[in-house]
This record gives C-alpha cells, sequence and structure tokens, in this order.
C-alpha cells in the first residue's frame, strides 16, 4: 500500500518548553512512523520542509497534489493543537460520510489515546481541514496533543517514538496487519534503581513506563 504521511508544516506555531515549534516536531514523529510503516513492507511518501516556506495557499495544495499525483491509498496529517494552556488531548479527525475515513482515523485514536496522557476528545468530521476534502487518499488529520499544555507538550517530545508507533499501529490495523512491537520494550529490559537524585527526565521515563504498562 501507499501511505502519505503530512506532517505539519506550520513553522511559527511555538510549543511551550523545549517544544520548538509544531513543524520540528511533527516531521520527528513522521521520520520515526514511515520507519514503522517501510517495515512493515509499504511505500511511505511524505511532504518536504522547504514546501513550509511557500504561500499559505499554494501549501496545502502542493501537499493534496503531491498525495494525489503518488496515487496514496491513505493520508495521514500529523500535527498537535494550540489553545490555552489547560486545554489538552487527543483527537482524530475524517472527512465527513467517508466510513473508510471513519475507520482509519478510529483505529489510529484507539492506538494514540492509550499513549497519551491528556484527555481522550475522540474522532470527528469536524471541522473539514483542506486535506481531508481534497486528498483522494482515505484521510486521517491527527491532533496528538496540545502543544501549548506543558504536560502533553513535554511529553510528546520524550515519548516520540511511542506516539509514531501508535500512528503506525492504526494504520497497520486499519489494513488488518500485525502491529509492530512497542519501543519501551527496550526500555523495560532495563532494570535501574531509583537515583539519589533524580535526573530531569526520571519522572518522564516513569510515566512512559506506566502508560506502556496499562496498554500491554
Amino acid at each position: 500500500m501507499k501511505i502519505y504521511l503530512s506532517p505539519s508544516l506550520q513553522e511559527h506555531n511555538v510549543g511551550v518548553g523545549d517544544f520548538g515549534t509544531e513543524m520540528h516536531r511533527a516531521f520527528q514523529v513522521t521520520g520515526l512512523t514511515a520507519t514503522y510503516l517501510v517495515n512493515a513492507g509499504h511505500k511511505v511518501r511524505t511532504s518536504l520542509q522547504p514546501w513550509s516556506e511557500l504561500e499559505a495557499s499554494a501549501l496545502l495544495a502542493k501537499v493534496v497534489n503531491d498525495s494525489n499525483a503518488w496515487g496514496a491509498d491513505v493520508h495521514v496529517c500529523l500535527h498537535t493543537n494550540a489553545g490555552p494552556p489547560a486545554a489538552d488531548g487527543t483527537l482524530v479527525l475524517h472527512y465527513p460520510g467517508s466510513a473508510k475515513g471513519k475507520r482509519l482515523a478510529e483505529c489510529v485514536y484507539k492506538r494514540l489515546a492509550a499513549v497519551s496522557p491528556g484527555s481522550d476528545l475522540g474522532v470527528a468530521s469536524e471541522p473539514v481541514f483542506y486535506e481531508t476534502r481534497k486528498a483522494n487518499a482515505v484521510v486521517a488529520y491527527v491532533e496528538a496533543c496540545y502543544h501549548t499544555n506543558a504536560v502533553e507538550a513535554r511529553d510528546y517530545v520524550f515519548a516520540r517514538k511511542l506516539y509514531a508507533w501508535a500512528i503506525a499501529a492504526g494504520v497497520l490495523e486499519y489494513f488488518g496487519e500485525a502491529v509492530p512491537v512497542k519501543p519501551v520494550a527496550s526500555f523495560e529490559s532495563i532494570r535501574v534503581p531509583r537515583p539519589l537524585r533524580e535526573p530531569a527526565w526520571w519522572a518522564d521515563l516513569e510515566a512512559y513506563l506506566q502508560r506502556a504498562e496499562k496498554t500491554g
């Protein structure tokens, strides 16, 4: 199958703390997601960072035209959301009335909601974004978390491989294929005693492991 990954090209959307820009983090997660899908035997194509320099009116048309010309079977948009500091949650959107789009969105959402720390906002068909309207492929538009929420932004950076796994796992489940082993397995094999003075990343690691244990 041909899977088109469309990471955010919003280079001016800045998250809190060390998050950086939405585009930078989206491309990080996209690269990891692509690796899982390629290893599963699929062809993967992604939009390109330099396209962010295009005028807003031409940017998304460039992405959609690239996806359509390639003949993608599935088109997945990878974004993080913005809002007030307390806003949180995972949301996946699809085109209204698309049964395949809804099923793809549900498969991806199920995996993402299980690994993300915030609220579970569900699957929706509104608002309708340009890519959900214009791409010929089955589309899932992912808002993985809020980069304006300190807890979610930090988690997305620390556990980005887990988020990538969740997106890839959802796509593979949509195709009825086996889901790869979660990346947390490598952490679980290391038994490190709690240090007397915990480093800054220790709490993130513990939270990461707890989520992985809950989701099997």
